[in-house]
């Protein structure tokens, strides 16, 4: 499903589309984007590219982590944890608010360096839902086949 296309290029800026397609698996949203760009100029395309993937057919071999333990994992690491890549300094500098939790899949790199479709659990940043809106590419997170903590900031790749 396409989410949205928007045109970019003004002000002697390279033209080009951008194309963003959502996806869902098992009824979750997967929070990466896939999407495509085409750069163009008077004599039409000059360059396309993106990142387009499909899920495989693997199946979980083990259940996931139950919320209860995911809200352990990230209480238990509260203390420590690195917000800088988060930027949130306009938004909050000692404490962050978690308004929501959800369970949705992320794409995340593997020990190969390999693309990798994951349940997590997010905890969304925000003290309403327009902070939510806001700052909806910062990710605080736990992978909910190991336990891994994911704090990251991502515009529209992983």
């Amino acid at each position: 499903t396409v989410g949205y296309i928007r045109p970019f290029g003004n002000s002697g800026r390279r033209q080009y589309y951008w194309i963003v397609y959502k996806q869902e698996l098992d009824g979750m949203p997967v929070t990466t984007y896939q999407d495509l760009k085409f750069y163009v100029d008077g004599n039409g395309i000059q360059h396309a590219g993106g990142a387009l993937y499909t899920a495989g057919d693997s199946i979980m071999k083990n259940p996931i982590i139950s919320l209860d333990e995911a809200i352990s994992i990230l209480n238990g690491n509260a203390s420590v944890l690195d917000l800088t890549d988060l930027t949130l300094g306009n938004f909050y500098t000692d404490t962050v608010p978690v308004t929501g939790i959800t369970l949705e899949y992320m794409v995340i790199k593997d020990m190969y360096g390999e693309p990798s479709i994951v349940p997590v659990w997010r905890f969304l940043i925000g003290s309403d839902s327009d902070e939510q809106s806001i700052l909806g590419d910062r990710y605080i997170a736990v992978n909910a086949l190991n336990g891994d903590l994911i704090v990251c900031r991502r515009r529209h790749t992983f």
